[in-house]
């Protein structure tokens, strides 16, 4: 356009699910996701390379020296160019990581003609609930909310249902 505009146009590629199946998705810590269809299969995705991964990031994150750091005085606020460098690496590489698992879990929905996928939402389930310092910084750095978006955003663009439902006593 002649004043500086433009108009731009896309066209958007959506599937459609083949089928009226159902399938349900627990999310963990150990086993990152267990994706069960109704046929009674189930496929297990570990989430030890995950696990693995963040320790390592928050490890050498850890170890590093605030810039101008002399030995004393309040370090807690303070960050060096290199954590924050490491920072942004390990977050491109978790996302990387779950976008994959994410794209995994649905492809597998598609092939079996699931047009309804079920997962737990997993808002409050730690709310007054004490795990040990170990599992509580476990619960609290996994990126459960993360990965639920990403396997909402590309079930809802192939054409399939997400419904949530509520984690509280599915253990019991």
């Amino acid at each position: 356009m002649s004043d500086g505009r433009c108009a731009v146009s896309y066209k958007v590629r959506q599937r459609n699910a083949t089928g009226n199946g159902v399938a349900s998705i627990d999310l963990g810590i150990r086993r990152i996701a267990t994706l069960a269809f109704q046929s009674g299969e189930s496929i297990l995705y570990h989430g030890g390379e995950l696990l693995a991964e963040q320790r390592y990031w928050a490890k050498k994150i850890a170890d590093c020296k605030p810039s101008g750091w002399t030995g004393e005085g309040d370090t807690k606020n303070r960050k060096s160019d290199r954590s924050i460098s490491y920072s942004h690496e390990w977050t491109a590489r978790k996302k990387v990581m779950l976008r994959a698992l994410a794209d995994s879990i649905v492809d597998q929905c598609i092939a079996r003609g699931i047009g309804t996928i079920v997962i737990g939402d997993l808002k409050g389930i730690t709310k007054d609930k004490d795990f040990g310092s170990e599992m509580n910084q476990k619960l609290h750095a996994w990126p459960f909310a993360k990965l639920t978006q990403l396997i909402s955003d590309k079930a809802e663009r192939e054409g399939i249902e997400i419904v949530s439902v509520s984690e509280r006593n599915t253990s019991k």
